[in-house]
């Protein structure tokens, strides 16, 4: 082990394996939605190789499964997605590597014939967090401890059923975001998506009542650790003069953006960082993401880490 190792900022890498479209379509070919998938996984595992060997430490990689219903119903199994790519991760990347559940709440409606988010159906976001969990179990090296909600959609009682499944972490929330009554434009969305202006940027055990806050006591089962966000504001010449907007360590979004993101991070010294992506996300964002994988894997002052790792001495 590097002697710098405590001194440099752990990253938790996220990796959300996902097809290439949000709103795929049931009679779509089974191999074509994944094709940024394998583009993805190539770079990951080229940009770790060569890491490993340039520090002669582990490179470690979050990666979190899509098996819930919407890929159940186009794939005709939850498990496609494992079943497709984890031999091919588990060959290129380290044991020590995370694979959490990453459940998503599109439903299927027949009427439409298109996706929808069910966010208001409590009882759909269980079903979906179940199938997911126990496709998981069932296949992945280890049971599934880590989970990321997908959209950043979280509630009391998802929580609730994470944690009686046995989850100790969730990486789901993003500080600083509004509440978005219709996240997508189809109409069919119901519900909508948590308030995080007061979610801690640190990690914190969860209230039982409400997620994006810490709970009073300082303890619990689960442990959250936030997507590292950063206030953007600036000055214009029109009323209110300030604008601002919150901007996640997404690296399909700009390398500006996310150099911007980092150097908020080093200055506030964060710890640890989380950077999430979307493997589907590689065909149409390509060039940002490449170049954000690049920055980081070639970033001398962090250490690639897990929930299960970060706060290593």
């Amino acid at each position: 082990m590097p002697q710098d190792h405590a001194n440099r900022v752990p990253l938790i890498l996220c990796v959300d394996i996902e097809p290439d479209e949000r709103d795929i379509r049931t009679d779509r070919d089974a191999a074509g939605p994944w094709q940024a998938t394998d583009d993805c996984l190539a770079l990951i595992a080229a940009l770790r190789k060569d890491r490993r060997e340039r520090r002669a430490e582990p490179v470690l990689v979050n990666w979190f499964w899509r098996a819930d219903p919407q890929i159940q119903e186009t794939f005709g199994r939850a498990d496609f997605a494992v079943t497709r790519f984890l031999g091919r991760i588990q060959h290129e990347g380290d044991p020590a590597d995370e694979h959490g559940n990453h459940p998503h709440a599109w439903r299927w409606s027949d009427a439409r014939r298109v996706w929808f988010n069910d966010f208001a159906d409590a009882d759909w976001i269980a079903h979906c967090i179940r199938l997911s969990h126990e496709t998981l179990v069932g296949v992945l090296p280890r049971r599934p401890t880590a989970v990321r909600f997908g959209d950043r959609f979280t509630s009391a009682a998802a929580v609730r059923q994470v944690v009686a499944l046995g989850y100790t972490f969730d990486l789901t929330p993003e500080p600083g975001h509004r509440r978005i009554p219709m996240f997508d434009r189809e109409p069919l969305t119901t519900g909508a998506l948590p308030d995080y202006r007061k979610t801690p940027t640190h990690p914190y055990f969860p209230s039982p009542e409400d997620p994006t806050r810490a709970a009073r006591s300082g303890s619990g089962p689960l442990r959250t650790i936030p997507v590292t966000t950063y206030p953007h504001r600036w000055l214009t010449r029109r009323y209110p003069f300030v604008r601002s907007r919150v901007a996640t360590l997404n690296l399909a979004d700009p390398p500006a953006d996310i150099q911007a993101i980092l150097e908020d991070a080093r200055k506030r010294r964060t710890r640890p960082i989380v950077a999430v992506m979307r493997t589907g996300d590689f065909d149409r964002h390509r060039g940002p993401i490449q170049a954000n994988l690049l920055t980081l894997f070639a970033r001398d002052g962090i250490r690639f880490a897990t929930p299960h790792t970060f706060e290593d001495p």
